[in-house]
């Protein structure tokens, strides 16, 4: 026979107010052109906006007579990020077997992070900043059932002043006409949450500052199989 073990509650630890509230809007418009019989240019330009509102509160009790006997500020956090960017993507079919598709795209940031945890400020930063990102990539027919796609990405972040070129490849053979087989392989770089490189911090000699600026873009290595 089992028995359960008391629980015990601690409003001190357990009890808290927490108000959030988030927004997100994009907006954009894109324009696309046939220059010629094989090649088609598209324009876009795109702007969107998010934020966050967060307020934490922790309620203080008497452990004794359960009541309360005031509030303690925990975690407060208003910030905005909105984001202008334009896009130009250019399709060119060679011939039957080969084509290429190429793009760029330019984003300018405006930020204002502001954050508390416990009194103690967490970042409080506002300025701007920008990114760059260029692809190309290169496609080839074999047959009417099997293609290889090759390109690579570029990625530049003005913030950390880091930048990344990624190679892909991927390959697609339709079995049949209701079935294909697909594989792909590639790098893949980001850049974190702008808050993260924003965020004000101790080092070893309890001197803060943003030690995060430089955090250089993020990588992973993609390996795909799939089957429709």
């Amino acid at each position: 026979e089992s028995r359960r073990r008391p629980c015990s509650f601690s409003y001190e630890d357990h009890g808290q107010d927490v108000d959030f509230g988030s927004r997100m809007g994009v907006v954009g418009m894109s324009y696309s052109s046939n220059l010629s019989a094989t090649t088609n240019a598209k324009a876009t330009i795109y702007s969107s906006v998010q934020g966050m509102r967060s307020n934490r509160v922790r309620i203080l009790r008497d452990t004794l007579m359960q009541e309360v006997i005031g509030t303690r500020k925990e975690y407060w956090n208003d910030s905005d990020q909105n984001d202008l960017g334009v896009s130009l993507r250019l399709t060119k079919k060679i011939n039957a077997k080969h084509s290429l598709k190429t793009g760029l795209i330019v984003e300018a940031i405006r930020y204002q992070m502001r954050d508390t945890l416990a009194g103690k400020a967490v970042s409080g930063s506002k300025g701007s900043t920008s990114s760059i990102r260029a692809f190309t990539q290169w496609k080839y027919r074999f047959s009417r059932d099997l293609s290889l796609n090759i390109g690579a990405n570029g990625t530049w972040f003005d913030l950390a002043r880091s930048w990344a070129i990624d190679p892909r490849a991927g390959i697609v053979w339709h079995i049949s006409r209701r079935s294909r087989l697909s594989a792909a392989l590639g790098m893949h770089s980001q850049r974190q949450p702008l808050y993260l490189y924003l965020q004000n911090m101790e080092n070893d000699e309890g001197i803060k500052g943003m030690y995060n600026r430089k955090l250089r873009l993020t990588h992973s290595q993609h390996y795909i199989i799939g089957f429709d």
